[in-house]
């Protein structure tokens, strides 16, 4: 009796075993057949990653130059620097009448420079003979070098006209002696063989003369482009004097702070009251995904009023210097700064002004389906 109540509970233990291998072998096969299925999920689920750009509003500093022409009079500075002026406001005053002569100066010698390219072009282009140089160089009043130059080539010139008609009366007379001698060919063989020497040297010699004479074309036409260039910086110091004739005080064309006030240089600088820029950065890998003048939404943390704002912006500039992984960005990345159509938002409660300081944020959305465990990878676990 002992025995077979023995063999009974043998048999209960066994099968008690085989049940809970079967229960052990099937949830290991659901926990595996689970992490397949999240696995080819992970694998094979496509989906549009967003792109951060993190960063914070940034006071950007530029100077505004105001130039004055080199030779206006300041009668009077009402600005000192480090004082803050606003825009249209008079910073000096000029003394007009003291810079009308010098006004009338710059007139007298842009036309005496123009009308020195005048005869210089007539002279290159042989437009102009020894009969008229005398007067012309009376009227344009031209340096004792330009006067050899344009003597010398006057020179030339007759001296190439000269010898030019004589090749051409030479030819007519070998031409018209080649006939005669076509009867009395042994009497002037000698003499035609002499003349054709004659006219090969002067032609050698014409040659000559026409190359001194492109130099010196070449010469005037320098002198002549030194001219214009010249008349150019001139009627820039026309416009400059013409604008201050209208308005004898200058006004200051933006609010800022006064920085230097040059009276030697005739420069007067403004700093502009501070303004902002997103200044972002982007992963290194994602920089395709924007480029220079790019417009975007820029989202702003407002903490003060608990509340974002998007603003709209452009992108300036793109850093091409890639910064290494820290606390703040733990991937190789690049600087972004982006400009900002406006510095200030309005809300039903109040105008809201935009300060240094303040977190902004972009999403910009990849062209590129990923799937999730790429992205797991790039975001969480890299």
């Amino acid at each position: 009796m002992s025995k077979l109540s023995w063999s009974n509970q043998t048999i209960k233990r066994q099968l008690l075993k085989k049940r809970i291998l079967f229960k052990q072998r099937a949830i290991l096969c659901l926990i595996l057949a689970v992490i397949g299925l999240a696995i080819s999920w992970l694998i094979f689920v496509k989906v549009e990653p967003v792109v951060f750009l993190l960063g914070e509003l940034q006071p950007i500093e530029t100077v505004e130059r105001i130039e004055l022409p080199q030779d206006s009079v300041i009668e009077e500075i009402y600005v000192q620097p480090g004082e803050q002026v606003q825009q249209g406001q008079e910073l000096l005053s000029f003394d007009v009448a003291n810079s009308f002569p010098k006004l009338k100066k710059l007139d007298d010698l842009e036309k005496s420079l123009k009308k020195e390219n005048k005869f210089l072009q007539d002279v290159s282009n042989s437009w102009i003979n020894n009969d008229q140089i005398e007067g012309d160089f009376d009227d344009i009043n031209l340096s004792p070098q330009k006067i050899i130059l344009v003597k010398n080539i006057i020179s030339l010139l007759k001296e190439n006209q000269t010898i030019q008609k004589k090749i051409f009366e030479d030819k007519a007379k070998l031409l018209l002696k080649i006939r005669q001698g076509e009867d009395h060919e042994s009497d002037i063989a000698d003499e035609i063989k002499s003349q054709q020497k004659a006219i090969i040297y002067q032609q050698k010699y014409l040659i000559s003369i026409e190359e001194k004479l492109s130099e010196l074309q070449t010469r005037i036409k320098v002198i002549i482009s030194e001219n214009e260039n010249f008349i150019n910086q001139i009627e820039k110091k026309k416009e400059k004097y013409q604008k201050f004739k209208k308005n004898i005080f200058l006004n200051s064309p933006i609010s800022g702070q006064v920085k230097e006030i040059n009276i030697q240089n005739k420069r007067l600088e403004i700093l502009p009251d501070k303004k902002l820029i997103a200044y972002l950065f982007i992963a290194y890998q994602d920089q395709k995904l924007i480029h220079k003048n790019m417009k975007l939404k820029v989202m702003v943390n407002n903490s003060e009023q608990n509340n974002n704002f998007l603003l709209t912006g452009q992108i300036i500039l793109i850093g091409s210097d890639i910064l290494p992984p820290n606390d703040a960005y733990p991937f190789y990345h690049l600087p972004v700064q982006i400009s900002l159509e406006t510095e200030e938002m309005t809300t039903k409660e109040q105008e809201i002004f935009l300060k240094p300081g303040i977190p902004v944020k972009v999403e910009l959305p990849s062209p590129q389906k990923k799937s999730l465990l790429e992205v797991l990878y790039r975001n969480v676990l890299w």
